[in-house]
């Protein structure tokens, strides 16, 4: 078979020949792909950012591969969602030369103002053509400032071309930006604890508590913050009436966090009443659980100490009260009054037992054991089978026992002092 004179030049060179022949008979051929150096700086942008202000990247950067690489058109820089260019700043694009000797592509403007989601530019011209080695040029933009359009939920996304120019392929990326939770701000209870429960009785539900930015993303990243619980009255708020009983956990008020997040797997309350739990930490806002009503079971009297009164020298009536036998059925173990000079009423004073309790009511004593001229502290306190209900401290002195001596002078006599002793001598 007889082949062409052309065919048979094509068949014979070797390959790296056969591609430069190809280049000088179809010189069309002789475009490469643009690449492209994505912008930088973005990959942090915090949510704390969101309509406060903006993250300047670096880039990014478009080089040409072949001469005319980059053809004329649009070229529109694009927000990924979640995400906006700050309008009033000035982007600019700068043309730098990186092989030949003709003249770069060129922009009919090489400064922009964004529009909130989008950057344009429009080539004007092509690189220039002949002369030895082809002209290859790259562009940089420079000062795009990007924020997050929303504090929440976290955007994530990739800046993307488009427009009518060619050469860089449309939903080329040309950056990721990240946004990233900001600074812990407030706590968030993320699971609820039960509605009702028993008294010294396991919550069906226990809560589950974490630290948030202030947009209520979950500050994962923590490991060393503590976070404290304290039961209020439910009519209150944090730092409201506490409550009557004891609240008690695992992990225990005061425990650190785990990746941001406490999850209680124990939880109960020593009275019956209708409660809130208060969740707080350092520098952050505390958040208040909904309602508990609890019920049922025993807890510890509530108690009241009242003022003292008839103070002698060595003596003085106390009086408290018990307003709620906590659920005791039958008598309550015991009741009456701490009295000690140690304004704590530490453990190891006694307390002064008027026996056992069967309602509520006031109670009072007479004590008749006292130093004069002394402060003494005291307190209520009744007790039943699940412990002692106590009455705030409050104190009262004791008088001065020492006797009073009148003297009495009759007319016609006067005191005299004579060798250090007083004598009474008739005028």
């Amino acid at each position: 078979m007889k082949t062409s004179p052309r065919s048979t030049f094509l068949v014979l060179l070797s390959p790296p020949l056969l591609f430069a022949s190809v280049l000088v008979l179809f010189p069309s051929l002789a475009f490469a792909a643009v690449s492209i150096t994505t912008a930088t700086g973005g990959s942090s942008i915090s949510a704390d950012t969101t309509g406060v202000s903006y993250t300047t990247l670096t880039g990014p950067t478009i080089t040409e591969g072949a001469n005319k690489d980059i053809t004329t058109g649009t070229i529109i820089i694009n927000a990924p969602s979640g995400f906006i260019f700050n309008t009033g700043a000035t982007v600019t694009a700068t043309i730098t030369r990186d092989f030949g000797t003709k003249t770069c592509f060129s922009f009919v403007s090489t400064t922009a103002t964004p529009a909130s989601g989008t950057i344009t530019y429009t080539v004007s011209a092509q690189d220039g053509t002949g002369g030895g080695t082809a002209t290859t040029c790259h562009v940089t933009f420079s000062n795009i400032q990007v924020g997050p359009s929303a504090g929440t939920p976290l955007a994530s996304g990739s800046m993307t071309k488009t427009g009518t120019e060619t050469g860089i392929p449309n939903a080329s990326a040309l950056g990721t930006l990240t946004e990233v939770v900001g600074a812990k701000n407030k706590i968030g209870i993320t699971t609820q604890p039960s509605g009702t429960a028993a008294v010294n009785t396991d919550f069906t539900t226990k809560p589950v508590a974490n630290l948030e930015d202030q947009f209520g993303n979950p500050e994962t990243g923590d490991n060393s913050s503590t976070m404290a619980l304290a039961a209020v009255l439910s009519s209150q708020v944090c730092g409201g009436t506490a409550g009557s009983g004891t609240l008690s956990s695992t992990p225990a008020t005061g425990a650190a966090v785990s990746s941001g997040v406490l999850t209680y797997t124990a939880m109960q309350y020593s009275f019956a009443e209708s409660i809130k739990i208060c969740f707080s930490s350092s520098g952050v806002t505390s958040a208040l659980s909904t309602a508990i009503t609890v019920s049922g079971g025993v807890s510890a009297p509530t108690v009241t100490t009242d003022s003292a009164n008839s103070f002698t020298p060595t003596s003085a009536n106390l009086f408290g009260t018990i307003s709620n036998t906590g659920g005791a059925t039958g008598a309550g173990t015991d009741y009456g009054f701490a009295v000690s000079t140690i304004p704590t009423l530490s453990s190891s004073v006694s307390t002064t037992s008027l026996g056992t309790y069967s309602a509520t009511g006031s109670f009072t004593t007479s004590t008749s054991t006292l130093l004069a001229n002394t402060t003494y502290y005291y307190r209520a306190y009744a007790s039943n089978s699940a412990g002692a209900g106590f009455g705030v401290i409050k104190s009262f002195a004791t008088g001065n026992n020492t006797p009073s001596r009148k003297m009495r002078l009759f007319e016609g006599f006067k005191i005299k002092l004579i060798g250090g002793k007083l004598k009474l001598l008739q005028q």
